[in-house]
């Protein structure tokens, strides 16, 4: 799913990207989960997931308030913009806005490095479980 937001990334599919890009983060919360034997929705949005994560202990131990703020950040970019955007996340009706590509771009880089903090912190997780 990263690589097709990638792929319509290069084809200027912006909103495409949007919707990729969040299909590859929430495949992989749903992946980890499931390794994890973690219960979670199947049906669960991203930001249902990052709670599932952050109830599990996923990432590294950090103050409370900067565990809640990285929670919130994750919820806040990448599942945001796919929501909020009028031709990403859902039907656009009459409205016609395109997708800046800077937008697309954060997108992109966001979620690949939500992903990589999500990737590292399982691998380490599997190796020192607590």
């Amino acid at each position: 799913e990263f690589h097709e937001a990638l792929a319509a990334y290069r084809r200027g599919e912006y909103d495409a990207v949007l919707t990729k890009a969040n299909h590859a983060f929430e495949s992989t919360m749903k992946i980890i989960a499931g390794k994890m034997r973690w219960s979670y929705d199947e049906n669960a949005s991203a930001g249902a997931m990052i709670d599932v994560m952050m109830a599990n202990e996923l990432l590294p131990p950090l103050r409370d308030s900067a565990m809640k703020a990285l929670g919130s950040m994750m919820k806040s970019d990448v599942p945001a913009l796919r929501n909020k955007m009028p031709s990403a996340g859902h039907g656009r009706g009459e409205k016609q806005m395109e997708i800046p590509e800077q937008f697309a771009t954060y997108v992109i880089s966001a979620s690949a490095a939500n992903i990589r903090l999500l990737m590292d912190s399982y691998k380490a997780k599997r190796k020192n479980p607590r």
